[in-house]
């Protein structure tokens, strides 16, 4: 029904649907069948690209051009918002209302009266209030995106760690995604690692939808083009919810301590290492190092037998993709030892930045205080690839020539002009 009615209605037939379901949802401890109104599938429903940043035309036309309006508000204000703008349009898009039930009788989910006057409106985003004694937007060092109830979970952890330097701010739409405030508001902390926490498990809830649409808005953003957004939440699980309080309580410990764990992925904004091991043997580990800032990088294989290199930045050099260090991982095996190969072509194409540390478990990495000279050799010439290449073509040139003597033998025999010529001459015992 939703699915071919709602979510498709007008791309199919032309015709709007101004139908609002309101749905309860928020993981209280009440078990699988009382937690999630599968939010995610929702949003597997909504056709706008991952990939592109919409322009500021589009961006004004997001609500019309879009097919699914999915909120989930945290305050009594925006849930009224957002019904009224439903009603007072001029056109009709469907409207999927997650709310929380716990909300309802929670302390700190209130609004005011003058919300709801004039000159107020649906809040897409709410960003950090920044209260008294908070930390200065440079001092910030993890800036914090969620959605529903978790926000009020959040809010209490920070208050209990005494927490002064993490930002909170709160995703009230999910689809379409609010650019246009996103995207400079994630520019005022800018040494800040951006983290999107939820609930719900990790293949449930809304972070496979917003995690490539945030990459996308860090790419238009002046600090962060190249980084990315992590995740805390909930592991992969079959079931919606556990059925135990105390498990319950124990997975809301576990992803607050993931959320406010300011050692994890602290941004370096000297230069950031990320070592990759691809050991051929026990004896010969051949170690890629790169360096990768915000906007500098620089690609080095080194092969060396024992010991690891520290590479100095270069500038004006794009990111590395996963892919790229897959194909540079098939290349080094025809690396000879102390053979160094620096400035290989890299694509031009967006991917993401590594996540960092990346490290093999057998390769202890490090990070030098400042850089200090290579340790390789100048390269020298090698004649390992074409004695490669001769082994290659040894087979192939020898095939050619049997075929051509075998072509030779064929064309040497005489032709006969008459083929009965040749029975004639054959004696013929019967006659005999």
């Amino acid at each position: 029904m939703i699915d071919q009615f709602i979510a498709a209605g007008e791309r199919k037939w032309l015709q709007r649907s101004g139908l609002t379901l309101s749905l309860p949802h928020g993981y209280d401890g009440q078990g699988p069948e009382h937690s999630s109104a599968r939010i995610e599938r929702f949003l597997q429903l909504c056709d706008d690209h991952p990939f592109i940043y919409p322009t500021p035309e589009k961006q004004a036309r997001q609500v019309q051009d879009c097919n699914l309006q999915i909120v989930y508000p945290t305050i009594p204000s925006n849930i009224f918002h957002a019904l009224r703008r439903q009603i007072h349009r001029d056109y009709r898009k469907p409207l999927i209302v997650t709310f929380s039930k716990n909300l309802l009788r929670h302390p700190q989910a209130r609004s005011s009266l003058d919300e709801f006057g004039p000159d107020t409106h649906f809040q897409r985003y709410i960003a950090e209030a920044e209260p008294e004694g908070f930390a200065a937007p440079d001092d910030v060092v993890r800036h914090i995106l969620c959605s529903g109830q978790v926000y009020y979970t959040l809010l209490a952890e920070r208050e209990k760690r005494g927490l002064k330097n993490v930002a909170i701010s709160r995703v009230e739409q999910l689809s379409p995604l609010p650019y246009d405030l996103i995207t400079p508001h994630l520019d005022r902390y800018p040494n800040a690692t951006t983290y999107w926490v939820q609930e719900e498990p990790i293949n449930n809830g809304a972070w496979t939808y917003v995690q490539p649409r945030i990459e996308t808005a860090m790419r238009e953003t002046q600090h962060h083009k190249t980084r990315r957004v992590y995740f805390a939440g909930r592991g992969p699980t079959s079931s919606v919810a556990t059925g135990s309080k105390k498990q319950h309580a124990l997975e809301i410990e576990q992803f607050c301590a993931a959320a406010f764990d300011l050692e994890a992925h602290r941004v370096e904004f000297d230069s950031q290492c990320v070592l990759v091991s691809l050991s051929l043997s026990p004896r010969l580990p051949l170690v890629l190092s790169a360096l990768v800032a915000d906007s500098r990088s620089h690609l080095q294989v080194c092969a060396q037998e024992g010991r690891l290199l520290d590479v100095p930045p270069r500038p004006s050099r794009p990111s590395l993709s996963l892919s790229q260090l897959s194909f540079v991982g098939t290349f080094l095996p025809c690396l000879p030892l102390s053979h160094r190969i620096s400035h290989l072509p890299l694509s031009s194409e967006y991917a993401p930045p590594l996540p960092l540390p990346l490290t093999h478990p057998s390769t202890t990495s490090f990070r030098p205080s400042k850089p200090s000279l290579h340790l390789c050799p100048p390269p020298t010439p090698t004649l390992l690839p074409f004695l490669l290449l001769a082994l290659l073509a040894l087979p192939l040139f020898l095939l050619s020539l049997t075929c051509d003597h075998q072509r030779r033998t064929v064309l040497s025999r005489p032709l006969l002009s008459d083929p009965c010529a040749a029975r004639e001459k054959e004696p013929d015992l019967r006659r005999k």
